[in-house]
């Protein structure tokens, strides 16, 4: 259900302590400061933490901050973040990673560390068994005309704004995990108060119907069922034949070019095999059913 989460503190303890453990436990931290647009400067540095991954501070006259950036699957199961998180484990997970904040840099946090931590990102996903080159271009055909659409080779992003941003990604090509290669991820990444409307880390409330809500926001305006050929059978079964009959089914302008290029005999195979990929055409639904975080996805 989460993915990657933000935790962040306000009024930090970043004085001479902290500086002097950061030397002598991280002395590679990478130092960074800017401005904002209206002119505010700020200075920080970030560094890697072994369990609680990405960990930075900022510093500036809006007050001091601390915050941690992790994986929640990864920091629940080792390296694995392909594995989908039950709603239970999601909520556990973002409890015991606040926790272990605590215990590994509660000196440098408020007193108050239980209760003034907020949320500053979070990214929620929902992920299934689809024929991801079909529903990529299904996603892409349908938001062809709005602004921040990008197609790439493992998936499809659309950045919304600021605080919202969403991917549909084949998460066995992007993550080189084979036992995952045809499941296909929706994660959409809130910032800021979208973030915190959904997920409450000092009392830890997660609706998980408002996130289902928020996640299916996406399908507005253009259908969220796609219809599919599948190709993925079409060409283990027929190799180019089945490659052929695919691309015939996805362009079927190409006709005439195929009737001429190809023997007689060869391009009605073809023909034929795009007949009956139509016929066992199935329409596949995008959105994020009910009860979809009920138990976690292991493959």
């Amino acid at each position: 259900m989460i993915d990657t989460v933000k935790l962040q503190w306000s009024d930090a303890r970043l004085g001479e302590p902290f500086a002097e453990w950061l030397s002598a436990n991280h002395p590679t931290a990478r130092r960074t400061s800017a401005a904002y647009t209206w002119d505010r400067p700020w200075e920080g540095c970030m560094f890697e933490h072994p369990l609680l991954g990405m960990v930075g501070t900022k510093a500036s006259t809006l007050g001091t901050f601390l915050w941690v950036e992790r994986s929640l699957p990864k920091f629940l199961h080792g390296d694995d973040n392909c594995r989908q998180l039950s709603y239970e484990e999601a909520r556990d997970g973002v409890a015991t990673l606040v926790e272990s904040t605590i215990g590994h840099l509660g000196e440098f946090l408020p007193d108050s560390a239980y209760r003034s931590v907020e949320c500053k990102r979070v990214d929620f996903y929902h992920q299934k068994h689809l024929p991801s080159a079909e529903v990529f271009n299904h996603i892409t055909r349908c938001l062809k005309s709005k602004k921040g659409v990008a197609q790439h080779l493992t998936g499809v992003e659309v950045h919304q704004s600021r605080e919202i941003h969403g991917r549909f990604y084949d998460k066995g090509i992007e993550s080189g995990n084979e036992r995952y290669i045809g499941v296909v991820r929706h994660e959409e990444q809130l910032r800021g108060s979208k973030a915190r409307a959904l997920l409450d880390v000092a009392n830890l409330r997660l609706d998980q119907e408002a996130v289902r809500s928020q996640m299916n926001k996406r399908f507005q305006g253009w259908p969220s069922e796609v219809e599919c050929y599948g190709y993925d059978s079409l060409i283990a079964e027929h190799s180019y034949r089945g490659a052929a009959a695919a691309l015939l089914c996805e362009v079927p302008q190409l006709e005439p070019v195929l009737k001429r290029s190809l023997s007689k005999d060869l391009f009605y195979k073809v023909k034929n095999l795009c007949v009956e990929a139509s016929r066992k055409m199935s329409r596949l639904d995008l959105a994020v059913p009910a009860g979809a975080w009920a138990e976690p996805m292991v493959l």
